[in-house]
């Protein structure tokens, strides 16, 4: 679950209300989106998968849905939280586990 979200350092926490990240340890993913980026909207359900890229510096998903696929830096990895940026863009999440 996202609970904080910054576009160009703008907290856009809101926008991501519904947006849940679902990972295993084998690799699996599934995402399931309702939100809103700027002035275009996304909803789907998606399943795929996640990798580690670059010395696990990076996170890859690679999803179904060819829309939902997106490469990020990782900030922050814990067990209890993820913090992220994507590769090439402006924006940052801070996930938490459910």
């Amino acid at each position: 679950i996202v609970d904080r979200a910054f576009d160009s350092g703008e907290d856009v926490t809101d926008d991501f209300d519904n947006y849940e990240l679902y990972t295993t340890i084998d690799g699996d993913a599934r995402l399931e989106a309702d939100y809103s980026f700027g002035s275009v909207r996304f909803e789907y359900e998606t399943n795929g998968t996640w990798s580690f890229e670059d010395s696990k510096e990076n996170l890859s998903l690679d999803f179904e849905n060819d829309d939902a696929d997106e490469k990020y830096q990782i900030l922050k990895l814990t067990e209890d939280e993820m913090h992220l940026r994507e590769i090439g863009g402006d924006l940052e999440l801070q996930l938490e586990t459910k």
